[in-house]
C-alpha cells in the first residue's frame, strides 16, 4: 500500500501462508496437458509471462517465479523429458543463462531466446511488446551446445 515501502523497514508483499517458490512452477497445473503434448517447454522467469504467453494461444509455458532453477524445479522439468527453451527478460545476462541451462546438459536438449534485434526495453521480458515481436524472438531461439 506504501509506494515508500523500501524507506520504511516494510515487505513489498505481505504473505499469509508461507510458500518456497523453489519447490513449484508457476502454471504447471494450468498448462500441464499443454505441455504434455507440446515438442517442448518455454521456460520463463515471471508469473506475468506465462499468462501473457497464454493469452497468445501458447500453452506450453511455465516460470521458475525467479532467475534461479531449484533443484525440486530442475526435477519437475527432467520428469517431462522435454527440450527447455528459455525466455527470460532482457537484463538476463548471457552468462547468467548459460549457468541456467547448464543444469540441463547432456540431458535435454536447451535454447535460449536473445533479443539480438533490440526489440525490447532494458526490463523487458520477450512476451512484453506483444505476439509478433514474441514470434520473431522465438524463430530466432539460439540453441545451447
Amino acid at each position: 500500500l506504501y509506494k515508500d515501502f523500501k524507506q520504511k523497514g516494510m515487505p513489498k508483499y505481505l504473505y499469509y501462508v508461507e510458500c518456497n517458490m523453489g519447490d513449484f512452477l508457476y502454471g504447471e497445473y494450468e498448462n500441464k496437458a499443454y505441455i504434455e503434448c507440446a515438442k517442448e517447454i518455454i521456460l520463463v522467469e515471471s508469473e506475468k509471462a506465462v499468462m501473457q504467453l497464454a493469452s497468445y494461444g501458447i500453452r506450453n509455458v511455465l516460470a521458475t517465479s525467479k532467475k534461479n532453477i531449484s533443484k525440486q524445479q530442475l526435477l519437475r522439468l527432467l520428469r517431462y523429458g522435454k527440450p527447455i527453451v528459455l525466455a527470460y527478460d532482457k537484463d538476463v545476462t548471457i552468462e547468467e543463462v548459460s549457468l541456467e541451462l547448464n543444469k540441463f546438459k547432456s540431458l535435454v536438449d536447451t535454447s535460449y531466446i536473445q533479443d539480438t534485434d533490440n526489440l525490447l526495453d532494458p526490463k523487458d521480458s520477450p512476451s512484453d511488446k506483444g505476439h509478433l515481436v514474441w514470434e520473431r524472438l522465438y524463430k530466432n531461439k539460439i540453441k545451447m551446445r
